[in-house]
């Protein structure tokens, strides 16, 4: 994540934190019961569940093509790139985590398993990628990864345009920032795989 989208997230997880909701939840609620407490929280609206909840599903992808990276690339610069998307997955659960915790009156709500959410990724492609090695490796992972993060921000202007929370949607363009960034370094690495 670049040092503006870290400080930008970094800010918006401390403000999260200091926050509470605005409803009380009723003591044994279950997980059913904290979706409903989400429902009726103000100041928040089914685009905004479902980009946090959307984003939150497409972390385990994302951390399988990092050690797929890891183990198959070779190449120093990708494997520096697969850490820094590393990272960047990290602080942005950790952000959203907290905005489900907010949205549910510091219920535990958002730490468990997300519920499904689109798969951003194509499956065929990433079966290919845990046989392949090298170069062959490194083009179709980015290929992969830039097709990736495109969706992502599709999500995310989606979040900007529909959503309600304000700090959704300052994560949303927070991480529109961050993965147009990544995009251009991904571009410069495949440029300089040999054809």
């Amino acid at each position: 994540m670049s040092r503006t989208g870290l400080l930008a997230a970094l800010a918006l997880a401390a403000l999260i934190s200091g926050c509470g909701g605005q409803e009380s939840t009723p003591a044994g609620s279950s997980a059913a019961t904290t979706s409903e407490t989400a429902a009726l929280t103000p100041g928040v609206n089914a685009t905004d569940r479902a980009f946090a909840y959307g984003m939150l599903a497409q972390r385990p992808q994302v951390d399988h093509l990092v050690a797929l990276a890891r183990t198959n690339s070779g190449n120093p610069s990708m494997v520096a790139m697969a850490d820094t998307l590393a990272v960047s997955e990290q602080q942005q659960s950790e952000t959203i985590n907290a905005l489900l915790v907010q949205w549910t009156d510091g219920e535990e709500g958002g730490q468990g398993p997300p519920p499904a959410g689109p798969t951003l990724f194509d499956r065929g492609a990433v079966e290919r990628l845990g046989s392949l090695q090298g170069t062959e490796f490194d083009k179709l992972w980015l290929q992969v990864m830039l097709n990736h993060h495109q969706a992502v921000m599709t999500m995310a202007s989606s979040e900007i345009r529909e959503g309600e929370d304000i700090n959704a949607k300052t994560l949303a363009q927070a991480i529109i920032t961050t993965r147009q960034e990544e995009i251009v370094h991904m571009q410069q690495l495949m440029g300089g795989i040999p054809r």
